[in-house]
């Protein structure tokens, strides 16, 4: 942009020229123009204001995209739309479409509805569009006609018209295929011919060998056989003769065979023929038997020794009268083993007085002391004394002790010194004995049991004897109470007494059932 002013007073102009810019106001569309702008640059004579000036811009062609058409669901009208790439300002059209309707009239044609949209743009076609509107009436066929009948193997031939259009329509029969039964045959014998197993078709009368009618036969005769005498399923032994055997023709006709020699060489395994079976070191071994099934003595072997199954074993410590062993492993089917050591018993220490194991029965009647191995194992032994007493609690001198198991078994006898006292020389274990006491011709018989330290029941007080009074005559029949009956009758090898009155042999049978029984 150039601006000039002129002087009226002489030509002597002045001039400036700036640069212009230029910006769209208002763009142009489709048949519509558009206004530009140019805007001048400030110029530096304040003499000079900034210029603008507006020009046209010419107006833009459609540029349309192909039109597109769309149907109504019901197709009773159909709408075109066409849209311009220089803006937001499409066409559309929407008609009325006439219906024209062809009926089916044939067996394969099918009725429709042909539908036709005319617009009055220029720019859209006229469009159509055909729905089906009725099936096919199809072919009315009459009756199938066969022309070839079908068999067991092969297939025939059908046809059948059509009412409408006369079309005819041809169709294979498929193959109706054997009607096979099983038939089991008879043996054939060495009197009369047999038939084999066969399937017969009950259409066409064939034989056949297998259910699918594959492989046909002509005959189905088994003819008759010559006699056999080879079937070890009917031999004639002789169980003295060990050497030769014999058969019966296997077809039942009684006729008999030669005899011949056995011959082991059949090597049959079977439970009547086994001699040994497998172990872990040798194989399995069966005898040899001959064809008549007679057992030889000769053998074979089958299979591979089992080998050893071995297991670890953990070792365990010798005790005093138990072995011990170390650690291991051993078979599980024989008793071999490695790494086996046997460690051998050690035997019992030194035994020492045990207090806890000792003790005394309540009336004092009887004490013991207890003598413990060192060497904790648990075993002990007792050393018993048995004090007679009266009732009145002093000794009995002169009384003849029995200590035995209840069996029969005498594990000590004995008298008490004048103090009443007797020491068995014997050792006992713990364990239930019988003590029998007898003074004179009272006897007492008492169960002790001995255990751990403790005693369950006593020898007790002769309750019909007393030293210092009286009553200690001798005699068997006291009335004193307690277990001593005076009875001199057989001791009960159940409980250790002497049962007496009415029901006293009742309960002495009792007892001996019991004591047979506990035994």
């Amino acid at each position: 942009m150039t601006a000039t002013r002129t002087c009226n007073n002489g030509n002597h102009p002045e001039t400036e020229t700036v640069s212009a810019t230029y910006g769209v106001v208002t763009a142009a569309q489709c048949g519509t123009a558009g206004t530009g702008r140019w805007t001048s640059a400030a110029f530096t004579n304040e003499a000079f204001e900034a210029q603008t000036k507006d020009v046209d811009i010419p107006a833009l062609v459609h540029d349309w995209n192909t039109p597109t058409y769309t149907w109504a669901d019901d197709n009773s009208t159909c709408t075109a739309t066409r849209t311009c790439n220089n803006g937001d300002h499409p066409e559309t059209e929407m008609v009325a479409a006439t219906p024209q309707a062809t009926p089916a009239t044939e067996c394969t044609g099918y009725g429709s509805v042909k539908y036709t949209a005319v617009f009055t743009n220029d720019a859209f076609a006229t469009q159509t569009k055909e729905v089906i509107d009725s099936e096919a009436l199809g072919h009315d066929w009459g009756e199938w006609v066969v022309t070839l009948e079908p068999t067991c193997e092969n297939g025939g031939s059908k046809y059948h018209i059509c009412s409408r259009c006369s079309t005819t329509e041809e169709a294979e029969i498929e193959k109706l295929g054997h009607d096979l039964a099983f038939v089991p045959g008879e043996y054939a014998t060495c009197q009369h011919a047999g038939t084999i197993d066969s399937y017969h078709c009950g259409r066409c009368g064939k034989d056949f060998l297998d259910v699918d009618g594959t492989t046909v036969v002509d005959s189905v005769v088994d003819p008759i056989r010559e006699h056999n005498f080879s079937d070890p399923l009917c031999p004639l032994r002789n169980d003295n003769d060990r050497v030769t055997h014999s058969y019966y023709c296997v077809y039942g006709c009684g006729t008999r065979g030669q005899k011949e020699r056995h011959t082991f060489d059949q090597e049959t395994i079977a439970r009547e023929y086994q001699r040994s079976p497998a172990t872990c070191t040798e194989a399995a071994t069966y005898y040899k038997s001959c064809r008549c099934g007679e057992k030889g003595s000769t053998t074979f072997e089958v299979g591979a020794p089992l080998g050893h199954d071995l297991k670890d074993v953990e070792g365990r410590a010798a005790t005093c009268t138990v072995d011990g062993y170390t650690a291991h492993q051993a078979c599980t089917r024989c008793s071999y083993t490695e790494n086996y050591e046997r460690l051998p018993a050690t035997g019992h220490g030194t035994y020492a007085y045990d207090a806890s194991k000792s003790g005394a029965s309540a009336d004092g009647s009887l004490t013991w002391k207890a003598y413990s191995c060192e060497k904790g194992c648990g075993d002990y032994y007792m050393k018993l004394t048995v004090k007679a007493l009266d009732r009145n609690g002093n000794p009995i001198p002169d009384v003849d002790v029995t200590i035995t198991d209840g069996s029969g078994k005498v594990f000590a006898t004995g008298r008490t010194g004048s103090d009443g006292v007797f020491n068995p020389a014997t050792s006992f274990q713990q364990g239930s004995y019988i003590f029998s006491l007898t003074y004179k011709n009272s006897t007492k018989n008492e169960r002790v049991t001995l255990w751990g330290g403790t005693a369950s029941g006593s020898i007790g007080q002769f309750t019909n004897v007393s030293v210092s009074g009286s009553s200690d005559s001798g005699s068997g029949s006291g009335s004193g109470s307690g277990s001593d009956s005076g009875s001199s009758g057989n001791v009960c090898k159940y409980c250790g007494q002497v049962h007496t009155g009415t029901f006293g042999w009742l309960i002495q049978l009792f007892h001996t059932i019991l004591a047979f029984f506990k035994r």
